[in-house]
């Protein structure tokens, strides 16, 4: 058992009982045994693997026995042969303010409990949440646990794959489906927002020099994209919030989804398109076409050991990928714009907050890996402002 003391206590066998009940259908079952492990993940709260097993209760007449009215007794006895084993995903939610979004700690709660994850496509799948409680000030959510290869396990065609998915989902919003409209969900300034806490403190390092003495790869030409990009943000953001917009999961990486290869149905034709499994939405908000897949970029360059000199393979790959769901989605605009939404926000999220990790990384190799990330995102931000310059748009 890993779970700290107070939960602990706070995990009742009633309310383990209820949860596996509804995994196996509103069985009547017996939980016999059971563990806890901690998983990775959880920014805003605490993520376990509970799993154990089960007996199915069965109800019995036994002849031998009768009631007041002289009919048989029904007694629950334990069917022997009909032992399972279960696993689920345990989340607590503690309250966490996060920049710019205080709410977000409950959202994940509220999404499942409102109608945003109806009718998704074949090919996207969210966990299903089997119980929802609150417990001193914190949220207990009882998911499914999925499969699925996730991580730094993922090959360039399953990001490939990761990408024309979430087109499916998002692509329904730009054909008519009518966006989500709760108070809740995150802001439309996300990036702006982000943009601004990130940027500052990295204009800062840059004015200081600091970055000069503390050996952190930067290039001088890097260093100059950066400001140049700063110096425009207002621009860039000005044409960003002009583009198409959809729902957005505003965190989606290669550790928050789960590629899986399987044959999926549609009212046409059987075809293996595949399914991917998308979790942890506590960012979830209205946002822009392509803002998604160029977090799904930059994490990959930053956290799950994606090699930067395959950037712009990877980057050609995603959004090529994305482009073709939206196709099959039925949208039929310009491509442009969700390019453009792409490299807007991959280089206003990116290239800030990759300086800042440069800032405070100690490993020499760690270093040189973010600098030739740092390096091609900078490189996008040259290339989109000119895309977005006067003459060019005349």
């Amino acid at each position: 058992m890993n779970l700290n003391q107070d939960e602990l206590v706070a995990l009742e066998i009633t309310e383990l009982t209820a949860v596996v009940q509804t995994m196996f259908g509103d069985v009547p079952v017996q939980v016999e045994v059971w563990q806890a492990k901690p998983l990775h993940g959880g920014t805003v709260g605490l993520v376990y693997e509970i799993s154990g097993t089960c007996r199915r209760m069965c109800k019995a007449a036994l002849t031998d026995g009768a009631d007041e009215s002289g009919r048989p007794s029904p007694v629950t006895v334990s069917d022997e042969q009909a032992e399972l084993r279960w696993s689920v995903v345990l989340k607590i939610q503690k309250p966490f303010a996060r920049f710019g979004d205080p709410e977000s700690w409950q959202r994940e709660m509220r999404l499942y409990r409102s109608d945003v994850y109806v009718a998704l496509p074949p090919t996207v799948k969210v966990p299903r949440c089997y119980r929802v409680t609150v417990k001193r000030g914190a949220i207990w959510m009882w998911l499914e646990q999925v499969s699925g290869r996730n991580g730094t396990q993922l090959s360039l065609d399953e990001y490939s794959q990761a990408a024309r998915h979430l087109a499916h989902l998002q692509g329904a919003f730009l054909t008519g489906k009518p966006l989500p409209s709760q108070p809740w969900l995150s802001t439309q300034y996300w990036l702006a927002h982000i943009s601004a806490d990130w940027g500052t403190r990295a204009i800062a390092w840059l004015d200081s020099g600091e970055w000069r003495q503390e050996d952190s790869q930067l290039s001088d030409e890097t260093v100059r994209e950066m400001r140049r990009l700063w110096a425009a943000r207002d621009r860039l953001l000005d044409a960003y919030y002009t583009l198409p917009r959809t729902l957005c999961h505003r965190d989606f990486s290669a550790g928050n989804v789960f590629v899986m290869a399987q044959h999926v149905r549609d009212a046409k034709e059987v075809q293996r398109l595949g399914q991917t499994v998308v979790i942890d939405w506590d960012c979830a908000g209205i946002g822009i076409a392509g803002e998604d897949i160029a977090d799904l970029v930059g994490e990959a360059l930053v956290f799950y050991e994606f090699e930067p000199a395959q950037a712009a393979q990877l980057q050609e790959t995603v959004l090529s990928s994305y482009v073709k769901g939206l196709r099959e989605a039925g949208w039929n605009g310009d491509e442009q714009l969700i390019r453009l939404g792409y490299k807007i926000s991959l280089t206003l999220h990116w290239c800030f907050r990759i300086a800042i990790r440069l800032r405070k990384q100690e490993s020499r190799e760690a270093r040189h890996r973010e600098a030739a990330a740092l390096s091609f995102v900078a490189g996008q931000a040259a290339a989109v402002q000119s895309e977005l310059a006067p003459d060019r748009r005349s």
